[in-house]
Order: structure tokens, then sequence, then C-alpha cells
């Protein structure tokens, strides 16, 4: 996936945390941005997820996109 603002920069060393709609079907992750904004999380075994990105304050509203 990638996390950039409204303009779209990429977010740089952001936080990406992924749960499960419902815990009892999986594990949480978490796992950083890189310079250019993309993250990547293997071995999802749910196909509902929740999504979050976090960055250091300053930073603008985040749009996230996510592939493979």
């Amino acid at each position: 996936g990638r996390v950039v603002d409204s303009e779209g920069n990429p977010i740089k060393n952001g936080t990406v945390r992924i749960q499960p709609e419902r815990l009892e079907f999986g594990v949480s992750r978490q796992c950083s941005t890189d310079e250019e904004g993309t993250f990547r999380v293997d071995s999802l075994v749910c196909s509902r997820v929740q999504v979050r990105a976090e960055a250091e304050a300053g930073t603008k509203q985040s749009r996230l996109s996510l592939g493979s």
C-alpha cells in the first residue's frame, strides 16, 4: 500500500496499523512506511480489515491506498 497527503506527497516513516474487523478472525499487524510512503504487510488471513495510518504531528490529512 501507499500513504500520501491530500496533495499526493508521500507520508514518510508513518505507522500503519491493520487489524481484522473481528479480532477473533485474525491478528493485528503494524508496519512503517518508507521514504516513498509505501508499506507492505504479508500473510493477512482475513479479507476484511481496518487500516489506520499515522504520522508525526504537523502532517496533513492522509489518504491510504491499498494494493498488491
